[in-house]
């Protein structure tokens, strides 16, 4: 196994005092030759003493033996591992109550408590520093864990030891025991704290996890004297300072204050991921990082890093939230791989950190939550570029940080026409508004993007969407299609007379199956349309169905129609239509069942969205923040989605219920909006990315179908 080489000492945590548990700004000019010789002897120190071969010592794992040898005492119904980070700051005998409050409010948004709970490195705050049987806040914080959450407690704090102080992370089980200490063994060079000399490894219930504080695991000795031991997790607590975020190093640089601050959080983030995701691919661990937040001095560069995949916190302000750690009881099993039965990256990369073979990044938003309402519209716009509308405001986002630049980047329409927007478009590089006083606001994105550069059109008639096929463009509003004329949209002449008679009134979409014919979809039917001629050649009534949502996937051999009833996730009917052109197409109405997994059939979840990826593969969203990937197979001659696999949540405190999804294929990225815990007028979104090898991944050739015989 290849271990990058650590990161420069500009990347190193921040000192730490021998009088205050607050770290001090050093810039890296500012430190002595002798502070750097210091850390130079401290890192040979520990490299000489790992360097020979390192032997596994069983006597230095400290086992939860209380609970392993009576597993009984502890019920875990869930699939994954619950970590709540605690990152808020605390004076002196405030820990307690910080952490009863995070408790309580993630047991309030979710009914579920933390089955980990995880503090960054100098957290605890006392009046004097003392040993760890001396500590009057670790024993009060003890007895709540005993008698109240029922957790493991990863907690950091300020040892003393035989007059020497130390830099330290106690492990409390559920029970309130405190099993044992993990002391840095790499202080930074302005520390005043001893290195420690022991490996920080715990059995507990849920596997075995090993501690490294900050620094440590970005030396390569120590980090592979760990990955011996073979932990499934990796607790890194950390204080990055976050100085440097609030000073604008570029003179020249056209980003203001907060733009500047979110591009160098995620210059830090995937910086401290790309060392670490290649080892966890090849060990098959994950790695939890807990930082400070912004506003206590941090960086905010809180993540966690498993086998495949990469999520970062939602906001670098956030002090408490939670990640999701896959649970697999089964030692070295994980039956919820994401690259399980996927193809092989096709491209092999000439950097080690390169190859992490297929995984997806998640990155949350919660900081500019206005953007977002309800029924808005989105599409994407380049590699890095968002056009989202709320109604009034038509705003070009970076979808590298989730930002925009409300002075720059955001145009109010209805200040500058006097009517909301309905609906917007692309269509041949070009951004098409419809607004509610008929006019038609055309912006030319072949050119740099400007709202300075835009004509303005009146039309006859409100559009409810806009369709192309071919060069032709057409409109469909209520129960009647249109043709433009003229691509500048002067001219309109109705194709179809009114629908009425044939009961496929109101139109809720169009879709093109190919040039010779449409699908018409209604309250109660999908009508076949001829394309050239418009007229109704099949109908299909959908009365006996109660239907709330619509997804279409064309391929090149069929189009598959899924109509979703929300309030029933379990039922899904699909239509698979043939796609030749020459013959009228064939229609195989179908009903899915969705078969989920037994720890899930508590929860009373509900489907609020449904995308397909192919004819075999979809994602489905719903009201318990929870994104699946499902596979269609063949059962006893039924049809029934299986859960493929379960994505990590985003970790947003604001997150609610998946209510939009909107995906762009060509850069494989998946915008999802949710609800708002705080703000109903308004959502939050997150983004995910699918890579392989670090390169775009097309879902449609990423998976391989998996055969299910029929019994």
């Amino acid at each position: 196994m290849s271990i990058p080489s650590p990161p420069p000492s500009s990347l190193l945590a921040s000192p730490l005092t021998a009088t205050s548990s607050k770290k001090t700004v050093t810039n890296k000019k500012e430190i002595t030759n002798q502070q750097q010789k210091s850390t130079t002897q401290i890192i040979e120190k520990n490299n000489n003493d790992t360097n020979n071969e390192i032997n596994i010592d069983e006597s230095l794992i400290i086992s939860d033996t209380e609970l392993l040898n009576n597993p009984q005492q502890f019920h875990h119904p869930y699939s994954n591992i619950k970590v709540l980070l605690i990152t808020e700051s605390c004076n002196s005998g405030e820990s307690l109550s910080v952490i009863q409050n995070a408790v309580q409010q993630e047991i309030l948004k979710t009914n579920r408590k933390p089955d980990i709970i995880v503090t960054p490195e100098h957290w605890l705050k006392t009046s004097q520093i003392t040993s760890i049987e001396n500590n009057k806040t670790l024993q009060e914080i003890s007895k709540y864990i005993s008698e109240f959450v029922k957790c493991y407690c990863f907690i950091g704090f300020t040892e003393k030891d035989k007059n020497k102080i130390y830099n330290a992370m106690c492990c409390i089980n559920p029970n309130g025991k405190i099993l044992g200490v993990y002391r840095k063994r790499i202080p930074t060079a302005t520390e005043s704290s001893q290195p420690g000399n022991k490996i920080g490894v715990f059995n507990t219930i849920f596997g075995r996890i090993a501690v490294l504080i900050c620094f440590d695991i970005e030396n390569k000795h120590i980090l592979e004297e760990n990955l011996r031991y073979k932990p499934f997790l990796i607790i890194n607590p950390t204080f990055i300072s976050g100085h440097d975020l609030l000073v604008n190093n570029n003179l020249n640089s056209n980003l203001n204050k907060e733009e500047n601050i979110h591009f160098k959080v995620k210059i830090s983030l995937e910086s401290i991921s790309r060392l670490f995701e290649v080892i966890c691919f090849e060990n098959n661990i994950t790695i939890l990082r807990c930082d400070n937040s912004l506003q206590n001095g941090g960086k905010g560069t809180h993540q966690l890093i498993t086998p495949y995949s990469t999520i970062y916190g939602s906001n670098f302000n956030d002090c408490n939230f939670c990640f999701h750690v896959d649970y697999h009881p089964s030692i070295n099993s994980n039956n919820n791989c994401y690259f399980k039965n996927t193809n092989e990256p096709s491209i092999h990369r000439s950097a080690v950190e390169d190859n992490i073979g297929n995984r997806y990044l998640v990155y949350p938003n919660d900081k500019q939550i206005n953007w977002f309402c309800k029924n808005n519209k989105i599409l994407f716009y380049s590699v890095n570029r968002i056009i989202c509308s709320d109604g009034n405001n038509i705003r070009l986002v970076n979808s590298d940080i989730l930002y925009c630049k409300e002075e720059m980047d955001c145009f109010n329409l209805t200040d500058k026409f006097g009517k909301s927007i309905v609906n917007i478009f692309l269509i041949e590089k070009k951004l098409i508004c419809f607004c509610k006083n008929l006019k038609c606001i055309i912006f030319d994105m072949t050119k740099e993007f400007s709202f300075k550069n835009y004509i303005i059109i009146e039309l006859n008639m409100e559009m409810n969407e806009i369709f192309q096929i071919e060069k032709d463009i057409y409109g469909w509003k209520d129960n009647l299609i249109f043709k433009f004329i003229n691509n500048d949209f002067k001219q309109e002449r109705t194709l179809t007379e009114n629908l009425m008679k044939d009961n496929i009134y109101p139109i809720k979409n169009v879709v093109i199956n190919n040039e010779n014919y449409l699908f018409i979809v209604s309250e109660n039917n999908l009508t076949l349309m001829n394309a050239n001629t418009f007229e109704v050649t099949t109908s299909i009534q959908l009365q006996q169905h109660s239907i709330s949502e619509m997804s279409v996937y064309q391929g090149i051999k069929s189009s598959v129609f899924y109509f979703v009833n929300k309030q029933q996730p379990c039922d899904i009917l699909m239509i698979d239509i043939n796609n030749n052109t020459k013959e009228l197409p064939t229609i195989h109405l179908k009903t899915i069942q969705i078969i989920t997994d037994p720890l899930e059939n508590q929860k009373e979840d509900k489907c609020y969205c449904f995308l397909p990826i192919d004819e075999n593969f979809c994602f489905i969203g719903n009201n318990l923040n929870e994104l699946k990937l499902l596979e269609l197979k063949t059962l006893n001659s039924k049809l029934i989605m299986t859960t493929r696999h379960t994505f990590h949540p985003n970790p947003s405190p604001l997150v609610k219920g998946i209510v939009q999804f909107i995906y762009d294929e060509q850069f494989a990225r998946l915008f999802i909006l949710y609800e708002n815990r705080k703000d109903s007028n308004h959502l939050t979104c997150c983004m995910y990315k699918f890579i392989s090898n670090r390169y775009p991944s097309k879902l449609t050739n990423l998976f391989i179908k998996s055969e299910m015989k029929e019994l």
